[in-house]
């Protein structure tokens, strides 16, 4: 990584001007480190934003198929409703007050349906959200305010002694926060991309339950009709 290089090499660097203290080397290596950690979390902010995209995506096609899905195991009602009007225009016999209560029945089912669905959909969604922005704390917050406190043991170094612990402590520092950032970066990656749309298949289309409940109106649009004599 190039800012891990770039640090490596101030640190080489101010170990070899003889004339500066190793408290001046410690303040080199920190402004390396400072610049390094922050161009990390900035990085890791961008990316962690960028998932945003996806959490809204993922919950929109989710809406999308599921009216889908629900349209098309409609269309067994309506393809019955089709049959019957062409049975009853040949009749001559007028059975719209039928089919009219039974096309409320489907629309209050079918709204009831997609209201819990994308209730839920909503739900995850948020949720995801919130996961997300956890994802802040040890990509971006923590690594910066460790940089902050390191910065306070570094301005209070005044020895040349505490100045060779600390600017080991720097480097062994810089390993484990790029470490943490890179392992919160693939924490979110997985939890958006793989754990979050199986949350959202929980709340996918039930076509055995939906035509379940839609059998029942049909049934009772036929006898609706029946009782007209036909």
């Amino acid at each position: 990584m190039m800012f891990k290089a770039v640090l490596v090499l101030c640190v080489a660097l101010s170990m070899g001007y003889r004339l500066h203290s190793k408290v001046d080397e410690l303040q080199t290596t920190m402004a390396a480190f400072d610049q390094a950690v922050n161009y990390l979390a900035h990085e890791a902010s961008i990316s962690l934003r960028a998932y945003l995209v996806p959490i809204s995506l993922y919950s929109t096609d989710a809406n999308s198929a599921y009216i889908s899905n629900l349209t098309d195991a409609g269309q067994l009602y309506w393809d019955f409703v089709a049959d019957a009007q062409a049975d009853a225009a040949q009749k001559g016999v007028d059975i719209e007050s039928c089919v009219d209560s039974g096309n409320a029945q489907v629309y209050t089912l079918n709204d009831t349906f997609a209201t819990a669905a994308f209730r839920n959909i909503k739900a995850v969604a948020a949720e995801a959200e919130e996961t997300l922005n956890g994802f802040y704390g040890p990509a971006r917050d923590e690594p910066l305010q460790h940089v902050a406190d390191l910065w306070v043991k570094v301005n209070a170094c005044d020895s040349d002694a505490c100045a060779v612990d600390l600017i080991q402590r720097i480097s062994d520092d810089f390993e484990q926060l790029d470490a943490g950032i890179a392992k919160a970066l693939s924490d979110a990656k997985q939890y958006v991309l793989v754990e979050y749309p199986a949350k959202l298949n929980q709340y996918s289309f039930d076509v055995d339950a939906y035509t379940a409940a839609l059998k029942p109106i049909i049934d009772s649009v036929k006898q609706c009709i029946n009782s007209l004599g036909h």
